[in-house]
């Protein structure tokens, strides 16, 4: 069996940017920094304000390579 769409774990330094529930413009963001009490991610928003997101609201587009 072969799944469909396998959900990639996110790190800091990797690339963001929302899943398809957003209906505005398309954003692309660098995760940096993660909470340690939920699954949140700070992200650095290209042209708006930097937040703090829930995990599920975001897909991974770029992993940072160590």
């Amino acid at each position: 069996m072969q799944l469909s769409h396998v959900r990639k774990l996110m790190k800091v330094g990797d690339l963001v940017t929302y899943g398809k529930w957003f209906t505005g413009p398309p954003r692309v963001g660098v995760v940096l920094e993660a909470s340690l009490h939920y699954p949140s991610w700070f992200i650095m928003w290209s042209g708006v304000e930097p937040e703090w997101e829930d995990e599920e609201e975001l897909e991974v587009v770029s992993e940072l390579e160590a």
